[in-house]
């Protein structure tokens, strides 16, 4: 995230932290300035339609409630999960397309990066 936002100011912490009881929305919270740009939280787990709220629906509750962009890293997901994801503003970023896009950060032209 901060080599795609450099302008913002992150407060990490290790996931499994609880970061509710921090204060903060995601396992990552971006601000810019005193306001919250983007958070993040991390799922090591295979989202489905019919995991998603159990699974994420706080997470996602406070993306909209503070009007912030949100970032979902997953193992994976369905279709069914992916647009109920969508609709909350935040975007799903499976392990596979996080490959991908890390694979492009290599100096060295790769087949794979366009």
């Amino acid at each position: 995230m901060i080599a795609d936002r450099p302008h913002l100011s992150f407060i990490i912490d290790k996931t499994r932290t609880g970061s509710a009881k921090q204060g903060r929305i995601g396992d990552i919270d971006g601000y810019s300035g005193l306001d919250l740009e983007v958070t993040a939280e991390v799922k090591d787990i295979k989202l489905t339609g019919t995991n998603v709220v159990g699974e994420v629906g706080e997470f996602l509750l406070k993306v909209v409630e503070n009007r912030v962009n949100g970032l979902l890293f997953a193992l994976s997901a369905d279709e069914d999960a992916v647009e109920q994801i969508r609709s909350s503003n935040t975007t799903v970023i499976t392990r596979d397309s996080l490959l991908g896009i890390v694979e492009c950060w290599d100096w060295r032209p790769s087949a794979g990066c366009h």
